[in-house]
């Protein structure tokens, strides 16, 4: 069913096909939708896949007037709103990259009992920052009606999660990072990162062979099998990742922490 939704004022164009338990999507920051096809062509479970755009971003309108930075509940709650409206009254599982792992988060704060699952592929820190004066994270696309973004406030909303939901947690190759700025150090409080948000929700955690941080472009194979598995256990199966079928479809199983994390476990800011 593909269709504009209202969710309060303006409209998101949003896509719920399939059956089976509802898996929705969401995207790096200013990504539309379609971000993920590579990932959902590769999906094998069924599922009702909901795929959306945020206000702003790709065919959905804009954020009403008065436009001003919005903090990550402002999007946590854009997406309860339109479940509600797809009448999507099961728990669903939330598949996030990056921008969109720090709204899956704030969401599961707020709605535990409308989790049933997690993948978190290169979740973004609390506050978007990865080193000192590094602010250029702060609008959710390119249009001119874009919706601007507190980190400040949203970096505050990313509380520890108290949920028992199936998850898994996805990190780029370690070292695979386009900027210069992204120091040995950087690398190490990304990972140190994700090895605690991993550790917090009982997750496996699972390295890319070769991806950086467009991880769903990269490696989508990887992603949809760590998505067919929370499937899989969301439908009474235990969650389980073979080593040899995560490293044919490009990943490696890892222990937290790491080796050389253990010399510098402190997070970014």
């Amino acid at each position: 069913m593909v269709a504009m939704v209202d969710v309060g004022g303006y409209r998101l164009f949003a896509n719920l096909d399939g059956d089976g338990p509802v898996v929705a999507w969401l995207t790096g920051i200013g990504e539309p939708w379609s971000s993920w096809s590579a990932t959902l062509a590769q999906l094998g479970r069924p599922a009702a896949r909901l795929v959306y755009d945020r206000g702003g971003v790709g065919a959905s309108e804009p954020v009403p007037e008065p436009q001003r930075p919005r903090p990550y509940s402002h999007f946590a709650e854009e997406l309860a709103r339109l479940l509600v409206a797809l009448n999507a009254t099961e728990p669903v599982i939330l598949v996030a990259h990056s921008f969109g792992c720090n709204i899956a988060r704030v969401f599961a704060r707020r709605y535990p009992t409308r989790v049933a699952g997690l993948v978190l592929a290169e979740p973004s820190m609390p506050y978007l920052a990865l080193w000192p004066g590094d602010d250029s994270y702060r609008i959710d696309g390119d249009r001119a009606d874009a919706t601007h973004i507190d980190p400040d406030r949203g970096g505050d909303e990313v509380l520890s999660l108290e949920i028992s939901a199936p998850a898994v947690v996805l990190t780029r190759t370690p070292g695979r990072w386009r900027s210069p700025q992204a120091t040995e150090a950087v690398d190490r409080d990304w990972r140190a990162a994700h090895c605690r948000l991993a550790a917090e929700l009982a997750a496996p955690h699972i390295l890319a062979v070769n991806a950086g941080h467009q991880i769903n472009y990269d490696a989508p194979e990887l992603v949809a099998h760590a998505v067919d598995r929370v499937i899989d256990a969301v439908s009474g199966a235990p969650l389980v990742f073979e080593p040899v079928r995560v490293n044919a479809v490009g990943g490696q199983l890892t222990k937290c922490p790491h080796p050389d994390l253990e010399r510098n476990d402190t997070p970014g800011s």
